[in-house]
């Protein structure tokens, strides 16, 4: 999967030791992050922006954010350092601009973004799974 910072795309990807560097860096569990990021997302669609993206920036705030897609790249990019995550979400901001493409997209829809694909990932493995078992 990749992610798109400040016109620079990185690989991510979830896996036991993403969740586990996470956990040990924030004291929190990455799922529960995610899910309760597409929660907040999901049920303030009617709010303004500027009072959606503060709810968002309350449910994680941006040294949790830059924790939980370092955890996520630096398993597949070992070379990228925690600062050039931090410098890239603070370039493009918490709140969107009239741009009409996803490269200089603010932290937290980038993180909204990611959240949904490890989401459609997931389903779609399950259903790999279950498909390979049924027959």
């Amino acid at each position: 999967m990749e992610l798109t910072l400040c016109y620079k795309t990185y690989e991510a990807k979830m896996s036991l030791a993403s969740m586990r560097s996470f956990k040990e860096s924030t004291g929190l569990d990455m799922w529960h992050s995610l899910i309760s990021f597409i929660e907040c997302f999901d049920q303030n669609k009617t709010d303004s922006v500027l009072s959606r993206m503060n709810k968002l920036y309350k449910v994680m705030p941006f040294d949790v954010a830059a924790r939980l897609f370092h955890s996520l790249i630096k398993h597949e990019m070992d070379s990228i350092p925690l600062i050039e995550i931090e410098d890239a979400m603070f370039r493009t901001g918490w709140l969107p601009t009239s741009h009409d493409h996803d490269k200089s997209e603010p932290w937290p829809l980038v993180m909204y973004q990611l959240a949904m694909g490890i989401n459609a990932q997931f389903y779609e493995e399950q259903t790999a799974k279950k498909s390979q078992a049924d027959t």
